[in-house]
């Protein structure tokens, strides 16, 4: 089996992912992105629960979500997740054998703005909000890389995530040969 890089672009809850990655679909690179709610609703279908919340849920649909993944590079695409993950994460629930690396780019922002940010989802309770900055807290320790989504504009945010997965790309494909 050929090995791939997984790319991940993370960040807690609040930090923009979402936003970003809207931006970034709209550059039209060769890159292809994927949003980690983009199946949600079909996999809590398919589940009976709620796979956002109902924790006996996360390993099998990010298991979903690797094979998405692991197709799109069998067809000699890049792909770019984005996702709430944390190297924790795929620690827990194991890393796909398809997988020769992960490289991880962090979104973020301050966590006076994440607060501002969640408190304007109606379904978010302050216990969430406090969750959503503990976990910036512990990505902040363990990723490296990060762009700051609370200063740099979502248009400039996709371009420096389509710089970042050029240079990741660039660097295997020169390993592998």
């Amino acid at each position: 089996m050929m090995k791939h890089t997984l790319h991940i672009v993370t960040g807690a809850p609040g930090s923009g992912k979402s936003t970003a990655l809207e931006a970034f679909l709209r550059l039209k690179s060769d890159f292809i992105a994927f949003d980690i709610d983009w199946l949600t609703e079909t996999a809590s279908d398919l589940a009976g629960k709620d796979v956002i919340f109902d924790q006996s849920t996360w390993k099998p649909y990010n298991g979903v979500w690797f094979e998405v993944l692991y197709a799109t590079h069998l067809n000699s695409k890049t792909a770019v997740f984005f996702a709430p993950t944390s190297t924790s994460d795929i620690v827990k629930h194991g890393k796909p054998a398809w997988c020769s690396d992960i490289e991880w780019l962090l979104l973020d922002c301050d966590d006076g703005i994440r607060y501002r940010r969640l408190k304007q989802r109606p379904e978010w309770t302050d216990a969430m909000i406090e969750e959503a900055v503990n976990d910036a807290i512990f990505l902040r320790q363990t990723v490296r890389l990060r762009i700051d989504t609370g200063t740099t504009p979502p248009d400039q945010v996709a371009h420096l995530i389509r710089d970042w997965l050029q240079r990741t790309d660039d660097r295997h494909s020169e390993s592998i040969a």
